[in-house]
């Protein structure tokens, strides 16, 4: 949410459920700003495959508006990955995917 204004407050709540593999996720927040924006996040993580996907949906009211992010990753093993993510947000003109190759130290 970009932090929270100087002089102001900001609260967060959230909860997970953990089943066998699968996680579900859902978050609260109030930025504390003026605006008094907020915003509401849902979130599943589960394998899938050779590797582990995972989905979050976002509405924030406000200017940056709600997205839509799928992620997907699979283990090199020796803490080395490879995903490719796809996210939409209300200010893109165009949806975004972008292939990752990361490692753990």
């Amino acid at each position: 949410y970009g932090g929270v204004p100087a002089g102001e407050s900001g609260s967060v709540i959230g909860a997970t459920l953990q089943l066998g593999n699968i996680g579900l996720g859902v978050s609260i927040a109030d930025s504390g700003a003026a605006v008094d924006e907020t915003g509401t996040d849902f979130g599943l993580y589960m394998p899938l495959g050779a590797g582990n996907l995972a989905v979050v949906v976002s509405s924030l009211d406000g200017i940056d508006g709600d997205s839509a992010d799928l992620d997907y990753n699979v283990s090199l093993g020796e803490g080395a990955y490879w995903g490719v993510e796809w996210n939409s947000k209300d200010t893109y003109e165009d949806d975004r995917i972008t292939g990752y190759f990361g490692t753990n130290f």
